[in-house]
């Protein structure tokens, strides 16, 4: 069977040891959206994913811990940003380790809102070696240099 980042057309593999293994939340409401990340981050990350911030926030209730949360900033219903204000009351050192991923409707208000949180931010469509970087560049501080640049192209 392919690779599953193969699948994905990832050019080159995460060196080993770049990053530790770490745990991921990702939360779309488009599930092939999230099916893909899961993908394609699997194979170095343990990764879960909600396809609604109810379901997100179920799995945080149960106990579920994270490294990193991949979330996408516009769903229907309750956004991205409802999901992160219940992190920052129930569990502060996770909301600083969201990553926002928006689509082409980036409003002003979305602008303000992740530069109020100082969390990291993508915007769709992107590749898969860009969400490795940041995502090993939160779980790793150590792997930070590496995924600098990503960080910086992702804030754009």
């Amino acid at each position: 069977a392919p690779h599953p980042a193969a699948a994905l057309g990832a050019s080159t593999p995460v060196p080993p040891g770049a990053a530790p293994r770490g745990r991921v939340l990702v939360v779309d409401d488009e599930r092939a959206v999230a099916e893909s990340l899961r993908a394609g981050l699997r194979d170095i990350h343990d990764v879960d994913i909600a396809t609604s911030v109810a379901d997100a926030r179920a799995l945080l209730e149960n106990g579920a811990t994270y490294d990193v949360v991949l979330c996408d900033l516009a769903m229907p219903g309750e956004s991205g940003a409802a999901l992160h204000a219940h992190a920052q009351e129930r569990m502060p050192m996770l909301a600083d380790r969201f990553i926002f991923m928006t689509g082409g409707a980036f409003t002003p208000e979305m602008a303000s809102f992740i530069g109020s949180t100082r969390c990291l931010h993508i915007e769709k469509p992107f590749g898969l070696d860009q969400i490795r970087g940041l995502v090993d560049a939160q779980i790793s501080p150590q792997a930070a240099s590496a995924g600098s640049r990503a960080r910086r192209h992702a804030r754009r």
